[in-house]
């Protein structure tokens, strides 16, 4: 058996003892029991294995050193797994995680490196472009399904991180919807063949999101489509005011915005206020609905502070 494949059988949320909610503590899943033994087992062999007489005393040392570097292995290939999760979500490596990876690199366990989960999935490179039909059926029909759904959803993460990096609201929508689908897999609400097809297809709506502002006229920049979401999400906003008004408000919202932005405007409430009152007469002046104005003007809000600080360092350059 090869490493990645252990690795992905200890992993996977369908292996029993790895679902949270069957067990008594969800902590102890199998895959958490079996890296932290492994790590004993690791110092351990690094403490007795370094003895003069081991070889003497215990003739079958090879073969269970083998199997020890074997374990170790699984265990390095789970960590490099965890830590490319981690960062596929944005989330900072932890510090053991990345020293146990980097000492890898060490000549403590020959492992000839570990292999890229890309790559053991059967994806040339870590791209969506390269989900064409054929690659799909032959996801879908993997000795190792759930290595490849573990893939696709790095790949999701990761482009979904690039297209909507200060999009406040499809960020939320595209994160929410990722979770879901997570969660039905690991309940086995969905076949790994399914999540693997649900996962390509939001890969390419998510691809297809980037070029979301070609379709105004004229087109949206990536900030003003980021403030039309904002407005244009609420309630019946859409269906009442269509979406030539909307996007003149999400224009109008870059300019004055950017006019009235102080570096410092998060810390000083002087500065909100204001900025609150400009939102508001901004949206009144174009007939936003009064009902989901409020509600509006506090994502407005909150998708400025996802952007204001790339403003300020551009001194406010137009994106």
């Amino acid at each position: 058996m090869w490493p990645w494949s252990q690795a992905n059988h200890l992993r996977d949320p369908r292996t029993p003892g790895n679902n949270p909610e069957t067990l008594d503590n969800p902590n102890e899943t199998l895959s958490r029991r079996f890296r932290e033994h492994a790590h004993r087992l690791e110092r351990f062999f690094a403490l007795a294995g370094s003895s003069a007489d081991i070889g003497s005393r215990f003739p079958d040392q090879p073969q269970w050193k083998r199997d020890i570097q074997f374990l170790v292995e699984v265990r390095a290939y789970m960590a490099k797994l965890d830590a490319m999760d981690r960062e596929a979500r944005g989330l900072p490596v932890a510090r053991d995680v990345a020293l146990y990876l980097a000492q890898l690199t060490s000549a403590v366990v020959e492992t000839g490196g570990v292999t890229d989960l890309f790559a053991e999935a059967g994806l040339e490179t870590a791209d969506l472009t390269h989900l064409n039909d054929a690659l799909v059926a032959q996801l879908q029909k993997s000795d190792t399904p759930h290595l490849a759904a573990e893939a696709l959803r790095r790949l999701v993460e990761q482009k979904m991180r690039e297209v909507t990096r200060h999009n406040v609201v499809r960020q939320t929508a595209f994160s929410d919807r990722l979770q879901d689908l997570m969660v039905k897999y690991m309940r086995q609400q969905l076949t790994s063949a399914e999540i693997i097809a649900k996962l390509v297809e939001m890969a390419k709506e998510i691809a297809n999101d980037a070029k979301r502002g070609d379709q105004f006229d004229p087109r949206l920049s990536n900030d003003e489509l980021a403030f039309y979401d904002a407005v244009a999400d609420l309630g019946s906003a859409r269906e009442l005011m269509g979406d030539e008004v909307l996007s003149g408000i999400a224009r109008d919202l870059v300019v004055q915005i950017r006019k009235n932005l102080k570096p410092d405007w998060i810390a000083r409430e002087p500065v909100r206020a204001k900025l609150r009152s400009t939102i508001k007469r901004l949206l009144a002046r174009h007939g936003y609905p009064p009902a989901q104005a409020p509600a509006a003007i506090d994502l407005v809000l909150k998708q400025m502070e996802h952007i204001a600080n790339e403003w300020a360092a551009d001194g406010n350059a137009s994106a």
